[in-house]
């Protein structure tokens, strides 16, 4: 809705500046009324003409309202039958709603408006696709390349129809002349990998999905057409490497930990190969209740309790996105859900959404609730107040969690940042000195109580706290090499 009101406040300006004042008033009018009547919202946007009615017709698809999406865009096609874009986008609503037929008539007429207009000719072959019509869908995109044979999208696009229809020398053509326009697009370099390998032409697949992986190291199925090459090469050793890295780039990997479970059988490591293979049944469980709780809540979309379980799998299973929805859904539902508001704030930490995260963690701090969450909050709000430099603020928040939680130590960290900012070198040197006492594996806490102690003229002890730094794993160059600086500055 406030997309809604920011495009309607918009139009209501454009009108005052162009002294329609009439037009203005009508939709100033409408947002003050707060557009509870949607067909008068839209009655409201038909003042303002096609151009709007796009605007409006996208917030719905954002909104995944496709139906109301149709309409609108009906509106802006009524406007102007002759606008290209107009026609793709009820189009592309209707693929969403898989009606088909109707959507392949309107990217054709898109096209008749415009036949540069490459996105309906994507959005066609997509549309073919989807009912399994690969030669259709081919000669919609051979029609694109004739209207722009510099699209490396559409020869990758034409590539993959053509391996699905097994004409893999065609394919290979099609992608080489993908890369040739477009030698950073991974997702080409992953598809001739994968042809490659259907070609058992193992050297060079391994050569295509290397390249893929450099250009962008999180495309987990480039790491699983490799570790096949290398398996089918029998290079167990090759393959292992994919597989760990594999995990160690998404740990929810479900197929990388069966095959490496399958993987370590083969080689005899009894025990690494159990641990595989539990998680992997651990994941496929959570999978599976994943499809169990979408089910149920298409038959009862209130039930809280089903909808939160759906959330908490989908944030083990690294969905995240999939996640804070479905935590926000409870909220909507309930909005003193506790555990929701302490996971939801969490995640939008961890995405960096801080206003949004400290807003979460002040409703939950506000039930008063006495739970051990409501003190996981406190900290949540301190990360906040400190990243934006309320450092007093910050500090009573760390310590209010800190009662309930003494040896949380990553907030024993920042609480010691945050001393040290302020200037309080011997809370400062406490509070470090408790995060190495609690885990000796937080480097930087070394780096933090070396300061703090050579602030506070204590020689040997920053000396100490420095030396243990540099015998820790994960600090960059730039740190060791200001901590061999104070050392060199303390001296023996």
């Amino acid at each position: 809705r406030s997309k809604i009101h920011k495009l309607i406040t918009q139009m209501a300006v454009t009108y005052l500046i162009t002294k329609s004042l009439g037009a203005a008033i009508a939709l100033a009018s409408a947002l003050l009324s707060g557009c509870s009547d949607q067909a008068t919202l839209e009655d409201k946007v038909d003042l303002a003409g096609r151009d709007r009615h796009l605007e409006l017709g996208r917030i719905y698809l954002d909104e995944k309202r496709y139906d109301d999406a149709v309409r609108v865009f009906g509106r802006a096609i009524d406007r102007d039958s002759l606008h290209a874009p107009s026609h793709f986008y009820r189009g592309f609503a209707r693929l969403q709603l898989k009606q088909f037929t109707e959507a392949q008539g309107d990217f054709a007429r898109s096209i008749r408006v415009d036949s540069t207009y490459l996105p309906a000719y994507h959005n066609l072959a997509v549309a073919y696709l989807e009912q399994g019509k690969y030669r259709q869908s081919a000669t919609s995109l051979e029609a694109a390349i004739r209207a722009d044979s510099t699209s490396a999208s559409a020869h990758r696009f034409l590539g993959f129809l053509y391996q699905q229809q097994h004409e893999l020398d065609r394919a290979e053509a099609s992608l080489r002349r993908a890369v040739s326009l477009d030698g950073r697009d991974a997702e080409t370099w992953e598809a001739l990998g994968k042809l490659h390998r259907q070609q058992g032409r193992h050297a060079d697949a391994v050569q295509a999905l290397e390249r893929a992986l450099d250009l962008s190291p999180q495309r987990t199925q480039a790491y699983k057409e490799l570790w096949n090459v290398y398996l089918e090469a029998q290079e167990y050793d090759r393959a292992e490497q994919v597989l760990r890295d594999a995990v160690a780039v998404d740990s929810t990997f479900t197929e990388a930990y069966r095959d490496l479970g399958d993987l370590l059988q083969v080689v005899g490591r009894e025990a690494e190969a159990v641990a595989a293979t539990s998680r992997f049944e651990w994941l496929l469980k959570l999978e599976e209740d994943v499809s169990l709780f979408e089910t149920g809540l298409k038959q009862r979309p209130d039930n809280v309790d089903a909808r939160y379980a759906l959330a908490v799998s989908y944030e083990d299973l690294g969905r995240t996105a999939e996640a804070m929805e479905a935590y926000a859904a409870v909220l909507k539902r309930d909005s003193r859900h506790v555990m929701a508001l302490d996971r939801l704030s969490r995640l939008n930490l961890r995405q960096d959404n801080l206003e949004t995260a400290g807003r979460l963690a002040r409703d939950l701090i506000a039930l008063r609730t006495g739970e051990a969450v409501e003190y996981q909050a406190h900290f949540t709000l301190g990360y906040v107040l400190a990243s934006r430099g309320k450092l007093e603020e910050a500090r009573q928040a760390f310590e209010v969690g800190l009662k309930e939680n003494p040896s949380n130590s990553m907030a024993l960290f920042n609480l010691g940042n945050i001393h040290l900012q302020s200037g309080d070198f011997e809370a400062a040197a406490e509070a470090f000195g408790e995060v190495v006492r609690l885990d000796s594996t937080i480097a930087l806490a070394y780096m933090g109580l070396g300061q703090a102690e050579e602030r506070n003229g204590h020689g040997a002890a920053a000396r100490a706290a420095y030396e243990l730094f540099l015998e820790t794993e994960g600090a960059d160059e730039v740190q060791l090499e200001l901590v061999r600086a104070r050392l060199a500055e303390i001296g023996p």
